[in-house]
């Protein structure tokens, strides 16, 4: 693997991670600020659905960064 390919992989991770990020702020900004309806699913799923995502993200992140260690780095 050469360095540009470690140095992509890197950038994916990182963006992965502020994926994961946004994902989890944004489920808890939606079930701060959602207005009050009669809908209460709603309310439930959006949120949920955006945390899903964020956590898919960090494991995604994880999952890379694990073989990236694990692959080295050979000159």
């Amino acid at each position: 693997m050469t360095q540009q390919d470690v140095k992509n992989k890197q950038r994916i991770i990182y963006l992965l991670i502020a994926l994961g990020f946004a994902g989890l702020i944004g489920a808890h900004e939606v079930t701060v600020n959602w207005p009050s309806t009669e809908d209460d699913t709603a309310i439930i799923t959006v949120p949920f659905i955006l945390a899903a995502a964020g956590t898919l993200c960090f494991v995604a992140a994880g999952l890379l960064a694990r073989k990236l260690m694990k692959g080295g780095v050979s000159r």
